[in-house]
């Protein structure tokens, strides 16, 4: 027997998540961080065009998915303001270095995938926790580092509660989206379609590494 009006969406429970939410389609995309940031440092001619090339090649892929896949909300691993200043602080130690006025840097910088978002009116969050937040939970703020004095399991148990946050605070910013994409460290792509998967939702995982126009190096 037909029923009139429209079916409403399926719901489920997120393990990770106390209360009800809707089955959503996650395109979860592993990235290299320096891709993340619209500002172009331009080390250099060649490596600055590189960069530039790199960007908007990315920046077209994000328009691309965003349309195709009727994405609603975007969830971005990133803290802005935190890697804006180390990234200031870099450029001002290598002008030291190489004896160069330091580059004139806008006061705030912003990721592609926001400006994106901006554009194509998609909601958007900031979906890692905070540097400051890990410092009070005990995350060191360098343990991802190669030198870094911590063992394998330390970052494992750190990346695995990042991965958690990550998860919920998708789920806290998603609203009613049906479907959302999700930025994130290559290293962490794997983990957080798990844990998609285990609340529920269909998960479709890329790497932009795979694209072809992709240059992992740009020096």
């Amino acid at each position: 027997m037909e029923t009139g009006g429209n079916i409403p969406p399926t719901v489920v429970k997120a393990t990770n998540r106390g209360e009800n939410i809707q089955a959503m389609k996650a395109i979860i995309v592993g990235l290299n961080h320096n891709i993340q940031l619209a500002e172009i440092w331009k080390l250099g001619i060649d490596q600055g065009q590189i960069e530039e090339n790199q960007k908007k090649r990315f920046r077209q892929m994000l328009e691309t998915i965003i349309k195709e896949c009727e994405i609603q909300f975007i969830g971005e691993e990133m803290d802005v303001a935190a890697v804006w200043e180390a990234q200031k602080h870099f450029m001002e130690n290598l002008a030291v270095a190489v004896r160069r006025p330091p580059m004139q840097l806008p006061d705030r910088a912003e990721t592609i995938a926001c400006q994106v978002a901006n554009t194509l009116e998609c909601n958007y969050a900031e979906i890692d926790i905070q540097l400051a937040q890990r410092e009070l939970r005990g995350i060191p703020r360098n343990y991802t580092d190669e030198e870094s004095p911590y063992s394998e399991e330390q970052k494992r148990k750190w990346n695995e509660e990042r991965e958690q946050y990550m998860v919920e605070h998708s789920f806290k910013n998603v609203g009613d989206a049906q479907n959302v994409l999700i930025l994130c460290g290559s290293n962490h792509a794997e983990n957080l379609s798990e844990l998609f998967r285990q609340a529920g939702h269909e998960v479709e995982t890329r790497y932009v590494r795979n694209e072809s126009w992709y240059i992992e190096n740009w020096s």
